[in-house]
């Protein structure tokens, strides 16, 4: 006999354990697969922006996570060829971002999905999906011991990732894709005394996040184009542009501990997924995924997940059908990425005229409300393109 659930959520990251979570509780029988261990590492930027952690904080989680010993990040120094892009007096500076390790971060999330109801099993793939008609109506997934089984939900989510099994078994088309513009190794040093900082200077880009046990996670971004050069000398390329964006990494000396190996990524190409269809959904990666230069995969994971489980409560209990009820979540997600996907995909040419340098001297630092992300993109798109919404 199948097991049946309200709602499979496919992917216990991110995305995935935060909407299996609050589906849990609002008294939703939910089942969460993922293929690996959610205690298993991820690349990642590891960095939370301050809309990200004020979901935590709206979730009961942000004590959690302080818990863990991730240093709150309350200080930044962020600039694009020499100009420093600062909110002198935004909202934002009251509430800290921080860089959680991706085991902790994801290990958080998953118990406190658990924790709200939900069933979690890992070493556990999504194989095919069960359908009735048009309609997804569970999923074939094989268990750790390598036997296949079938379960019956609602509604099945696929939040596992930008190679995503649900995305491609759904056949959930891609639009508005572009090219990956940058590669990025990163590792982790301690003996690095920084704030958070992220600097764009001659074709190179460096984001330094402090994380747990005293590390700070050190990422370097360059053209994509320029890969085999890099791939000939990681370290050299590394440690050169480390040392040249980021001027504690040059004092620091021998005080300098490089405690893993690197991590590497060159093939975040961006794209738009649907969203939604008869029977099934997409969240995180799986459905959107911008340039990683402005590390906001996880704050996005949060933001889809708290869009999409309103929507989906409204199909589990029947006020709508599912085309229906998902419809809102998939434009609310096109219309939060739209001008942050362009400027990242501007952000990543690594390359400004003139005329867009000295625009950003005369917008920053900017004043209370405006925020450094519609001042940036009012410099990078333009004020009409900044403020409009592109057609799916």
């Amino acid at each position: 006999m199948r097991e049946r659930f309200d709602v499979i959520v496919v992917g216990a990251r991110c995305a995935g354990a935060s909407v299996a979570m609050l589906l849990a509780r609002e008294g939703h029988s939910v089942l969460l697969l993922d293929r690996g261990r959610v205690g298993d590492d991820v690349v990642s930027t590891h960095y939370v922006h301050r809309s990200g952690i004020r979901r935590l904080d709206q979730w009961g989680l942000l004590d959690d996570l302080r818990a863990t010993g991730c240093p709150a990040l309350t200080a930044s120094r962020q600039s694009i060829e020499g100009v420093t892009l600062e909110d002198v007096s935004g909202p934002d500076r009251r509430v800290a971002a921080y860089g959680p390790r991706r085991h902790v971060l994801d290990g958080l999330l998953a118990r406190a999905a658990t924790a709200s109801g939900a069933r979690l099993r890992e070493r556990t793939g999504v194989r095919a999906l069960i359908r009735t008609g048009p309609a997804v109506t569970g999923v074939v997934a094989t268990r750790p011991d390598g036997a296949r089984t079938e379960i019956e939900a609602r509604l099945v989510i696929g939040a596992d990732g930008a190679n995503s099994t649900v995305a491609r078994l759904v056949r959930a088309r891609a639009y508005r894709e572009l090219p990956a513009l940058t590669c990025v190794y990163y590792t982790y040093w301690t003996g690095l005394d920084g704030p958070m900082s992220f600097t764009v200077q001659d074709r190179r880009a460096a984001l330094a996040v402090p994380t747990h046990g005293g590390a700070t996670c050190v990422g370097i971004l360059w053209p994509r184009t320029e890969l085999p050069r890099i791939r000939r000398d990681i370290e050299n390329e590394y440690l050169t542009a480390a040392a040249a964006l980021i001027p504690e990494f040059a004092a620091a000396g021998t005080r300098l501990r490089r405690t893993e190996r690197f991590y590497g990524s060159a093939n975040q190409t961006g794209f738009f997924r649907a969203a939604a269809g008869p029977g099934w959904a997409l969240a995180g990666d799986a459905g959107h995924r911008k340039d990683p230069i402005t590390a906001s995969g996880i704050s996005d994971a949060f933001e889809q997940a708290a869009m999409l489980a309103p929507c989906a409560h409204r199909a589990l209990t029947g006020r709508q059908d599912t085309e229906t009820a998902l419809r809102p979540y998939w434009t609310a997600r096109d219309a939060h990425h739209d001008v942050p996907y362009r400027v990242a995909h501007v952000l990543a040419t690594l390359r400004y005229p003139p005329r867009v340098l000295d625009a950003m001297r005369r917008t920053f630092p900017v004043e209370e409300t405006q925020g450094i992300l519609p001042a940036l993109a009012a410099v990078l798109l333009g004020p009409r393109d900044a403020s409009g919404r592109a057609a799916r």
